[in-house]
């Protein structure tokens, strides 16, 4: 008998999903009953140093941590936003191979505000979030992006696409821009670079809603209903 996944997943008593976007997806590709979907999100990584931060103190550079030559990373756009709008970028993580890497060292050229780090330690990772003002995450696709959630929890201002669910993460308090729109991901940094501040509101909602003690009782909850 084949593998009937539809069934499959009508037979589960409850379902945890990370936003409610995926809770909808959920509902129309399962027909999966609402009042069996429990929203239990992603929190910040539990082993970061973030509540030594005691200081708002920061550089004005907008970061980007990721796999940087994935397309679904959108790095190449946000490096031409950056070619326009003249913001200093940061942008670490691994680079991939030199052919895949190649069509983003072309588009940075000869901008000398346009740092490429490459691969970076977890001290070097840490060191960044402290310092960067502003995290940009445009993806064109991305289940959470945890990256992000941690840079808002050092206190740095958030640009993430508005594709998905990731933009649900920030309660209205972050710059939620088209990935596919340069302009609209240049302008986001532009103004959250010049102050148009959500800290540290935004990373006092971090605290609150995505600990690890905010998910686990969000999963024991879920688990009750059982």
């Amino acid at each position: 008998m084949l593998w009937d996944e539809t069934q499959a997943f009508k037979n589960f008593n409850r379902y945890s999903v990370r936003s409610e976007h995926e809770a909808e997806s959920i509902q129309k590709l399962f027909d999966v009953p609402q009042e069996r979907i429990d929203l239990v999100p992603l929190g910040y990584s539990e082993n970061l140093p973030i509540k030594e931060i005691d200081s708002f103190s920061k550089e004005d550079f907008v970061l980007h941590i990721s796999l940087l030559s994935q397309p679904r990373k959108n790095v190449i756009r946000l490096v031409q936003a950056a070619n326009k709008y003249g913001f200093r970028l940061v942008l670490a993580g691994n680079k991939g191979s030199d052919e895949d890497f190649a069509p983003i060292k072309k588009e940075i050229g000869n901008n000398k505000n346009i740092q490429v780090l490459g691969f970076i330690s977890e001290e070097e990772k840490i060191n960044l979030y402290k310092r960067a003002k502003v995290f940009a995450l445009p993806s064109i696709q991305e289940g959470v992006g945890i990256v992000a959630l941690d840079a808002a929890a050092f206190g740095a201002d958030i640009v993430i696409t508005n594709i998905g669910g990731p933009q649900e993460y920030y309660h209205g308090m972050a710059e939620v821009v088209n990935p596919y729109d340069v302009d609209a991901i240049g302008k986001a940094c532009v103004r959250l670079s010049e102050g148009n501040t959500h800290q540290p509101k935004l990373r006092n909602f971090v605290f609150q809603e995505y600990s690890p003690e905010a998910i686990c009782d969000k999963l024991v909850s879920s688990y009750q209903k059982l």
